[in-house]
């Protein structure tokens, strides 16, 4: 067997124990927890009450909600549809899924959302996230419900399922006092969990931890018994011995547990026993991982003898996330290594994308006795679906308020068809298109749509309507819109009829749920003015080209931007800062050319990051600079902060000191150390000085490694 080992571990309880419930916990139980249960009572049926009474005459030792399965609902990271073996992967060792799936159902045409936090929504709330209410009537990016939502937890925690999360949430309100830094009423446990350990938020956006200032916390209901995880290498070997513990401990009752793997999303981990053994590089280290997990949970419940009495679903929140450069642009700024994220095939696209491999993903069920073994099915069901499904295998009662998934108990027996006909492509708020049968519908969209934030970038122009027949052209190629008109005007009417009930990015749907007052809007608006462009001011105009990244806040203050350009190069290149540390107008960016000939560093391949900053008491309060090659802006100039304190910076006094002009020239070396320039008389001659020694020997002498 192999061995486990756990996570940050230092300080924390060793057994699961069940909790208090906290005061937010207790106020969740109001309004919508008194409303299920009044449904519960009010549809009752008499033949329900009846086999109640027979049993209890006849001395039975179960009740019937002892009888009930359980079920346990595995909810992988940015997994792609092709990355177990049993879906097409060469190169991923998944032998304990196959075998899931040799003895019950995959779907080839499962389906959830595009991006992370809004795919938890729809699985949670059995909705459309664009239908989902949210706090302040906010749409956000990452969809966070409001408290007043009916989970799928809540539904079978009020019907006597004994209900837990391990893994990642991910949707909370950030921006709380609370220690974590979340608001408490939408946290897993104010929203019908019994207990929760796990993430709040996602591992980060990068692909070494180091990367970024950003971690997430690890939690046990309302304790953060880890404040800043920094290797996610242990973390679905942990999640594993917590799930056996809390299966074990909640055996002798119908429970549900949401097992949410932070895996395969970035920054990866797998521990000793798996790292470096796939051939599918480390992305499939943590795949291979995430099967032993799997493995080592159903031999627990053949070990408890509860495995025929329950239902295991395996499945992904979303595609992977495939952005080998930035926003996948040609010869741009490399970002996710290709070993880093999983595969698609035979479908097209990736997360955040608006076609098929951004929201197809595996999807395996497993229910000994009850659902036929080795059997596939290419017909539509969602997330959504899983919550109305649930509910009627527990026997619990869905919440009065519309929903969007179907129960598809008997499709998964196989005594009917899938009861869903169509799926509805939502990037975010903005109507994709539809699929119905093998028919899928896409709408005309420009690049970079607006209104959806940063994961724009990932969706490409759509210059007309498109019509695909996904049966015979999984990968969305072969456009069959003019040969099919009949085809493309009845899905033109479901498009219609779903921005009528549910809405688009322009519009608020008669069915769209609010529990706060106002009207909806976007946390990102459409209408936005866009932003004024650097070549408007007078002194880009002049000989500054535009940046590569422009306007990156990196401070406290407004004006704590940084500008970048990136020089073009297939080789690691020098990187000069021009640090403004005098008041913002002497040091403003746009004055940039007085002081450095940006253009001339280009083209001696050198890049160039200006920013604008006061060395006042903040950099007294930086940390250490981080132990990482030079190769990213904003970490360049943590070290930059740092530095300047210690008086290692060029001209580090006048930089220290408020109001003091310092317009300080810094280069990045693999030493992390910053090369000392011979004073000049002033700051402006230093520059210059700067901008000759580049042009000569600081090209050869410099190399700045990136990762």
């Amino acid at each position: 067997m192999i061995e486990v080992k756990n996570v940050n571990r230092d300080g924390r309880a060793t057994e699961n124990s069940r909790l208090t419930a906290s005061p937010q916990r207790q106020r969740s139980q109001s309004m919508k927890h008194r409303r299920l249960r009044l449904a519960v009572m009010q549809r009752i049926s008499l033949t329900m009450k009846y086999m109640i009474l027979i049993a209890c005459l006849c001395g039975s030792s179960h009740t019937i909600a002892a009888d009930r399965p359980n079920i346990i609902l595995i909810f992988t990271d940015d997994q792609g549809y092709q990355d177990l073996g049993c879906f097409g992967s060469k190169s991923i060792r998944t032998p304990h899924l196959d075998r899931m799936a040799a003895e019950g159902l995959k779907l080839t045409s499962f389906y959830a959302q595009p991006v992370c936090g809004v795919s938890r929504a729809a699985l949670m709330t059995g909705s459309y996230p664009i239908r989902v209410a949210e706090p302040g009537n906010i749409k956000r990016l990452h969809t966070v419900p409001h408290p007043n939502e009916v989970t799928m937890a809540e539904v079978l925690s009020e019907a006597g399922y004994r209900t837990g999360i391990i893994g990642k949430w991910h949707l909370a309100l950030e921006g709380s006092d609370h220690p974590s830094g979340f608001d408490p009423a939408t946290m897993p446990n104010a929203q019908g969990f019994d207990e929760f350990y796990g993430t709040p938020r996602f591992n980060g956006f990068t692909v070494l931890v180091d990367d970024t200032k950003v971690r997430s916390p690890l939690m046990r209901n309302d304790e953060v018994v880890v404040r800043e995880v920094e290797s996610w290498d242990n973390i679905t070997a942990d999640y594993t011995v917590e799930a056996i513990k809390w299966i074990t401990s909640n055996r002798g009752r119908p429970f549900f547990l949401y097992l949410a793997h932070n895996m395969p999303h970035i920054p990866l981990g797998a521990s000793e026993n798996f790292k470096g053994k796939s051939a599918g590089g480390f992305y499939g280290d943590t795949i291979e991982e995430i099967d032993w997990s799997c493995g080592e949970i159903f031999r627990t419940l053949k070990e408890l003898n509860i495995d025929e009495n329950t239902l295991v679903i395996f499945t992904s929140d979303n595609g992977p996330w495939v952005e080998t450069t930035r926003g996948m642009v040609p010869g741009g700024k490399t970002f996710i290594p290709r070993d880093h994220s999983g595969n698609v095939e035979p479908l097209r696209g990736w997360k955040m994308s608006a076609w098929e491999g951004g929201c197809r993903v595996p999807f395996i069920a497993r229910w000994p006795g009850r659902i036929p073994g080795g059997w596939e099915s290419d017909e539509i069901l969602t997330t959504m679906d899983l919550l109305p499904t649930f509910a009627s295998i527990a026997g619990a009662v869905l919440p009065e308020t519309p929903l969007d998934g179907k129960d598809a108990t008997d499709f998964l027996i196989q005594k009917s068809n899938s009861p869903r006909d169509e799926y509805l492509y939502y990037s975010g708020c903005l109507l994709t298109g539809v699929r119905s049968a093998q028919w899928k519908l896409v709408l005309p969209r420009e690049k970079k749509p607006a209104g959806l934030g940063w994961w724009s970038r990932m969706i490409d122009a759509v210059p007309q309507t498109q019509l695909f027949d996904l049966t015979a052209d999984p990968g969305e190629g072969n456009n069959l819109a003019k040969q099919n008109p009949e085809v493309v005007a009845s899905l033109l009417k479901r498009i219609e009829k779903a921005r009528v009930e549910l809405g688009d990015i322009d519009r608020t749907g008669s069915g769209a749920r609010s529990f706060d007052e106002g009207p909806r809007k976007l946390q990102v608006p459409v209408n936005k003015a866009p932003p004024k462009k650097k070549s408007e001011s007078p002194g880009y105009q002049k000989s500054v080209p535009s940046p590569t990244i422009t306007g990156v806040k990196y401070g406290d203050h407004n004006r704590h931007v940084i500008d970048f350009w990136q020089a073009e190069s297939e080789t690691p290149t020098p990187l000069v800062f021009v640090v403004h540390g005098g008041g913002w107008r002497g040091g403003s960016k746009e004055l940039i050319h007085k002081f450095v000939d940006t253009k001339a560093l280009l083209d001696a391949g050198i890049s160039v990051a200006a920013i604008n900053y006061r060395y006042t008491t903040q950099a007294g309060r930086t940390t250490p600079p981080v132990r990482v090659p030079l190769y990213d802006a904003a970490r360049a100039l943590q070290f930059v902060r740092s530095q300047a304190k210690n008086g290692t910076s060029t001209n580090s006094e006048s930089a220290r000191r408020a109001g003091r002009p310092g317009h300080v020239p810094v280069f990045g070396s693999p030493s992390m150390m910053i090369s000392r320039i011979p004073p000049a008389t002033t700051p402006w001659q230093e520059n210059r000085v700067v901008s000759g020694a580049l042009r000569s020997s600081m090209h050869r002498r410099l190399s700045i490694q990136r990762r």
